[in-house]
């Protein structure tokens, strides 16, 4: 690993913390406040090659309410394997 390779690595991992830290630092400054709703970071993880993931809208729709869930697609995701587990219902 070269050291610019590292360097990168680590600003990312501090780019990552700042901004989770900035997400709570928000959550608990607004917690008294009515009709605040608490906001949740999720970390993804990419496919190696660009180090990005896009989300791509395949259809221009004339109003926001138009869209349907196959009109979304993610790429460059690459998800971690499912959880399998009981489940009650």
């Amino acid at each position: 690993m070269s050291i610019s390779s590292a360097f990168s690595i680590a600003r990312s991992g501090l780019s990552t913390t700042e901004g989770r830290a900035n997400l709570v630092a928000g959550n608990i400054a607004n917690a008294q406040t009515e009709g605040y709703v608490r906001r949740e970071a999720a970390q993804v993880t990419t496919n190696g090659q660009s180090g990005t993931v896009e989300l791509r809208i395949a259809r221009q729709v004339p109003s926001i309410f138009d869209f349907r869930y196959e009109d979304f697609a993610f790429e460059g995701y690459d998800p971690a394997p499912a959880i399998k587990a009981a489940v009650a219902v």
